[in-house]
């Protein structure tokens, strides 16, 4: 007798479990996020339009990122969202650790997102992944060799970007999914006039990698 009480006592915990946790992420609705996080650019190739050879690399150091997306959950499991960011990298050098730059790049972003919620019943970790498609500004504020002559004049262009998510949420409440997810940015084409001729550049490659903390709040 024993037994079967501490038996049914426990598929009775078992149960109370598993529907706490369909309560929390079994949902469909609007909701608002905030996140933030570390920015790595990983590529700077570019071209020099009057240089030779052409071909250059610009480098740049780790820095913040930040972002704030609302959207809507369907009940496919699906998740459509409006993203804008801000990310700032500090210039390093280009080509070669020998010559060195100062300045740093501002990225502003528009996104509109796609996800998929691979969601369980009995768990409050729901993994995701994502696709975006939007607009990337990138600017270059006070770009300078070593001897603070300015190389570019600011700020630069705007081309079309696109991101890949990869991430997780936990359900903390009915109303709070804390998130942690990893970023992958990329933006062709990038183009910005030269104080000097030789200085001009084209072709800029920029390459993020970002991963982010957050909080969402179901509406």
């Amino acid at each position: 007798m024993k037994r079967f009480t501490a038996l049914a006592a426990g598929l009775l915990m078992a149960g109370m479990s598993t529907a706490q946790a369909a309560d929390v992420t079994s949902w469909t609705g609007s909701y608002f996020g905030l996140s933030a996080g570390i920015n790595f650019l990983t590529s700077g190739k570019a071209k020099a339009l009057a240089r030779t050879p052409s071909d250059m690399t610009f480098h740049f150091h780790p820095g913040p990122a930040i972002a704030a997306a609302g959207g809507y959950k369907w009940e496919s499991g699906l998740r459509t969202e409006f993203e804008a960011s801000y990310r700032r990298n500090g210039a390093k050098d280009f080509n070669t650790n020998a010559t060195p730059l100062t300045g740093h790049q501002d990225d502003i972003s528009v996104f509109g997102n796609v996800f998929y919620d691979f969601a369980s019943p009995t768990s409050r970790v729901t993994p995701y992944v994502g696709f975006g498609v939007g607009a990337v500004w990138a600017y270059w504020r006070k770009f300078a060799t070593a001897a603070s002559s300015q190389i570019v004049r600011e700020p630069g262009g705007t081309r079309l970007g696109l991101q890949a998510i990869v991430g997780l949420s936990y359900a903390v409440n009915p109303g709070l999914d804390f998130t942690l997810d990893g970023r992958f940015k990329g933006s062709n084409g990038h183009e910005y006039a030269g104080v000097l001729a030789a200085d001009s550049i084209t072709s800029y490659q920029l390459r993020a990698a970002s991963v982010m903390v957050g909080l969402r709040y179901r509406m």
